[in-house]
């Protein structure tokens, strides 16, 4: 399989952010959502970033991981993705992240990539 640049960078991201923690999927099952910010509903970087994580997900587990906008997101554990205000609230400060830096962390059962 080919990957671009940014597939390894949130591979990467997901792997080294302590990920060990989390389990993101298991036996064809995942109680995860990717949750964008509302702002980048319609921003095409930010569908390209989210529809290959999703991609990427199913390819490894098998699960097709549920996309949702953060406003529509009521409950349960979140791959947060981009500058989203649950990624401001855990205090990754995702306003100052620029270019191809990526911010990631575990916080409870979430999982944040900036």
């Amino acid at each position: 399989m080919r990957l671009r640049r940014c597939c390894v960078s949130l591979i990467g991201a997901a792997v080294i952010a302590n990920a060990g923690d989390l389990q993101l999927a298991d036996n064809g099952v995942s109680t995860y959502s990717i949750v964008f910010a509302d702002a980048a509903t319609d921003n095409p970087r930010s569908r390209e970033a989210r529809a290959l994580l999703q991609r990427l997900l199913r390819e490894a587990t098998g699960v097709t991981v549920p996309l949702s906008a953060e406003s529509a997101h009521t409950s349960g554990p979140a791959i947060y993705i981009g500058k989203t205000q649950a990624a401001r609230e855990a205090g990754l400060a995702p306003d100052e992240v620029e270019g191809w830096t990526i911010r990631k962390a575990v916080r409870g059962e979430h999982l944040f990539l900036v």
